[in-house]
């Protein structure tokens, strides 16, 4: 194991790639200390981390016709029903040590398993993944609504004034 963790290059996960092996290659020729977990938006629509993220949510809805996923709390009984049954699940898999419930399917990752199998034949020191946070997830599941909220809660603030001007 490397002693000076100093400068230690990685990446973000999100390739342009549409093939898991080709961004694998990348990854392991040029951050082999550090691989990442490869995210393919490219390769396929659900990859988009918000999306990846929510397989398996009570109330999501995946519109695979317009290409995004929401939450339908419209049937609040429905819901509750949903929202049970995944804590249930989340209990059991506290107490069994078993999260296999909540894994990422192949086909929201297809870098998960590629990088998996990778990683069996590699010395790597570390390696990187990523999740989404709460805030760009609850964002992100209604179109245009994240520049919504940015212009809301920042740009109606902003002193215009204190910038230079380029003009």
């Amino acid at each position: 194991m490397r002693d000076d963790l100093t400068f230690l290059a990685t990446a973000i996960g999100s390739l342009p790639h549409v093939s898991a092996a080709e961004a694998l290659d990348v990854i392991f020729s040029t951050i082999p200390s550090c691989p990442i977990w490869p995210q393919l938006p490219k390769r396929d629509w659900r990859e988009q981390m918000e999306i990846q993220y929510s397989e398996g949510l009570p109330c999501v809805v995946i519109d695979e016709a317009k290409k995004r996923m929401f939450f339908d709390t419209g049937d609040t009984e429905a819901c509750a029903v949903a929202m049970g049954k995944f804590y249930e699940t989340y209990m059991a898999a506290e107490e069994s040590d078993d999260w296999s419930a909540f894994a990422i399917s192949p086909a929201f990752s297809a870098g998960i398993p590629a990088f998996e199998e990778r990683l069996k034949k590699t010395a790597a020191t570390f390696l990187k993944v990523q999740t989404i946070g709460p805030i760009s997830f609850d964002l992100s599941g209604e179109s245009g609504y994240m520049d919504a909220y940015v212009a809301a809660l920042f740009l109606s603030h902003t002193e215009l004034g204190r910038f230079p001007s380029v003009g």
